[in-house]
């Protein structure tokens, strides 16, 4: 197995946490580096997005629950409220199977839909109705639903923008389909072939995703639970950046980023 691009682990004695770590920590994500899995992805996030941190971006987040709020309604969402500290003028969105009715954070809209339904999918992004700037999907972690979801959204990513997949070392069991192959296999084949190719991604969506993607990186991390998986890989995409104007739709269609690469 090729390892992974880049890897992280945990700040040693004297090494100061970034600030997105500190704040998974404090509002008990597990994204950071103490709580449940402390999966360490938000080291790795601050270096994506610390110049970001004070533009005006539309952020989605997919997959809220914290996994201890398994009962009724949610009545928190901690990497929202990560993320709405870190990116205090970003237009916030989350999506999720569960009810989020009872978590209100300023300036974000909660959807509730099915991350494997496509028109679910598509009927977020359209009342949305601005492409987003970055992406996190840490929803069921089955390869179809990774797989449905990239195929759907990424038209929605802005030029220039990041699409990252999380947990791509673990599908779960119950739910995962066996004649679809790992994310983390597709990924690692476009980067050497330049193709997707799944049964639950067209023939359309994966011309698109040749076209539109513009690098992936994997990562390593950290994970407490899943001590057989060393390489606990996350995918980050980035988009084309487009010379052409941005092209938003508000009749239906989809946000899309039209011209040649530069």
């Amino acid at each position: 197995m090729r390892r992974a691009r880049y890897s992280i682990a945990l700040p040693g004695f004297g090494r100061r946490r970034d600030a997105l770590t500190t704040l998974a920590n404090r509002y008990g994500s597990d994204k950071g580096d103490k709580v449940h899995g402390r999966h360490c992805y938000a080291e790795i996030y601050d270096r994506f997005f610390h110049s970001k941190r004070l533009e005006p971006i539309a952020f989605l987040e997919i997959g809220l629950l914290h996994p201890f709020d398994t009962d009724g309604p949610a009545t928190r969402a901690p990497s929202l409220q990560m993320w709405r500290e870190y990116f205090p003028r970003a237009k916030l969105f989350g999506f999720d199977i569960n009810d989020f009715s009872m978590v209100t954070l300023p300036n974000c809209t909660i959807f509730r839909g099915d991350m494997g339904s496509r028109e679910d999918l598509r009927g977020m992004a359209r009342s949305v109705a601005m492409p987003f700037d970055i992406i996190v999907e840490d929803g069921s972690h089955a390869s179809q639903h990774q797989q449905i979801a990239l195929a759907t959204l990424f038209p929605f990513v802005a030029a220039g923008g990041l699409y990252i997949i999380e947990d791509l070392h673990w599908q779960p069991a119950g739910i995962e389909k066996v004649a679809v192959p790992k994310t983390r296999s597709l990924c690692r084949d476009f980067r050497s072939s330049g193709t997707f190719r799944s049964p639950v991604i067209t023939d359309g969506e994966s011309a698109y995703l040749a076209e539109n993607i513009e690098s992936i990186d994997l990562f390593d991390s950290m994970d407490r639970y899943h001590s057989n998986f060393p390489q606990c890989l996350r995918a980050t995409m980035r988009r084309f950046r487009r010379p052409a104007a941005l092209s938003v739709s508000f009749n239906g269609s989809s946000v899309r980023a039209d011209g040649s690469r530069s």
